[in-house]
């Protein structure tokens, strides 16, 4: 027969009184006044709830950015003179690329376009081939960002439904963990913070483009688009 000290009995029926005592406002409406007046928080485990992991699509305004790029590409080839020719301007995997009609462009149009962003990579095939890609720095950074932007906006959908202590955190490189306990109809909750598609998606402000140009001209940048505020008048 195991024998177990009085003390660590005494400690033990102490610390499961103080649990009892701790955890029974969360079985009254209104808790007698002997009794603490804050409630524990139930974990999923307990209460129920919802559990989502979010997949944040960070290529979509990297896509966006380089639809930017392919203008500037344009501008500064016909744009400028001479007139540079190229041809199959477009954007593929996750790059600008282009051809040069004339091999004889290739120092000029290589000089017009080294510096059109720092974030930039200008790679040059043998047969003048361009190609134009953002740095892994670059892309590594920008998907940080939105990933931070999109748990700010998901938290603060969240906080617009009262919900108490939700869980929202990274996960990996480009994912949100949402955990909500307590709510009755995760669907719903669903459908009102995240969407009826169950899909979030977020824009990135286009910091090269002008907006009072984009606005007398009534049409915004390849890639971008004109949001007015909405001041509630």
């Amino acid at each position: 027969m195991i024998n177990y000290p009085r003390w660590a009995i005494l400690v033990t029926l102490v610390v499961c009184l103080w649990g009892v005592v701790f955890a029974a406002p969360n079985f009254f409406d209104e808790p007698p006044s002997a009794l603490p007046s804050q409630t524990l928080d139930l974990g999923l485990d307990l209460q129920g709830g919802g559990h989502w992991l979010i997949d944040v699509d960070t290529n979509q305004p990297v896509i966006a950015d380089l639809e930017s790029i392919r203008t500037q590409v344009r501008d500064e080839l016909r744009g400028e003179k001479p007139r540079i020719d190229y041809s199959n301007l477009a954007i593929e995997d996750m790059a600008v690329v282009f051809t040069l009609r004339d091999i004889a462009d290739f120092e000029e149009a290589r000089d017009r376009l080294r510096n059109l962003d720092s974030n930039i990579v200008l790679n040059i095939t043998d047969d003048a081939k361009f190609r134009l890609e953002f740095t892994e720095q670059a892309l590594i950074e920008r998907g940080q960002r939105l990933v931070e932007k999109s748990i700010e906006v998901l938290r603060r959908r969240v906080d617009e439904t009262g919900v108490s202590e939700p869980t929202i955190q990274k996960q990996g490189r480009d994912r949100i963990l949402l955990q909500v306990a307590g709510i009755d109809d995760p669907d719903e909750f669903e459908e009102k913070v995240i969407g009826p598609t169950a899909i979030l998606t977020f824009h990135l402000i286009d910091e090269q483009a002008s907006v009072a140009d984009a606005i007398s001209r009534r049409r915004a940048p390849e890639g971008s688009r004109i949001l007015y505020e909405d001041d509630g008048g």
